[in-house]
């Protein structure tokens, strides 16, 4: 099993919570990709251990400076932590 990676850039918190509005909204999605994605990353991601170990082993590229270099959990939690992901029943 391979894990995608994400390249973190300015716009990436922004451009993950459109798709997923949008997936929410959405009634003609079979899947719900970058929500399972965030929810998956979300529940992964329980301490700077976890984030240095994404990291380490380029789960998560840094493409915005220091933000990733010292980052936290706290930190990092805003990308895959969307405020609402409901369930989808067909």
């Amino acid at each position: 099993m391979t894990i995608p990676s994400i390249d973190v850039v300015d716009s990436t918190e922004t451009l993950m919570r459109n798709f997923i509005a949008y997936e929410q909204q959405s009634t003609d999605l079979e899947y719900l990709q970058f929500s399972d994605y965030a929810t998956f990353m979300d529940h992964l991601i329980d301490s700077d251990k976890d984030v240095n170990l994404l990291r380490r082993n380029k789960i998560i590229a840094n493409w915005i400076g220091e933000w990733l270099a010292s980052s936290t959990k706290s930190e990092t939690g805003s990308l895959f932590t969307p405020t609402s992901i409901t369930e989808k029943y067909s």
